[in-house]
């Protein structure tokens, strides 16, 4: 089974298999130049053991791709509205 999941700029997948929920980041190849360029690509952002760990890992992906400084209050907001945003996001295809 798969989950996609679109939140934020970013396009994500939970890969759910036996053992594992594999979180892949989808995305388009930008290196001018390349081959590939204007390909999709898919990278592994991680094998979690739970549910909540690939949710949790696929928030902390999405802030670390920001440059701002936030305090501590700041930060935990923006999860929890990350966190509820993420009912509204998701689509669960087989």
């Amino acid at each position: 089974m798969k989950i996609n999941i679109n939140f934020g700029d970013n396009n994500y997948t939970i890969d759910i298999t036996n053992t594992s929920y594999d979180l892949i980041k989808n995305s388009t190849n930008t290196t001018e130049g390349s081959k590939n360029f204007g390909n999709p690509t898919q990278t592994n952002i991680g094998y979690c053991t739970t549910m909540s760990a690939a949710l949790n890992r696929l928030i902390r992906d999405t802030f670390a791709d920001s440059d701002e400084v936030l305090t501590i209050k700041e930060y935990v907001e923006r999860l929890e509205v990350a966190i509820e945003g993420l009912k509204d996001y998701t689509e669960i295809g087989v």
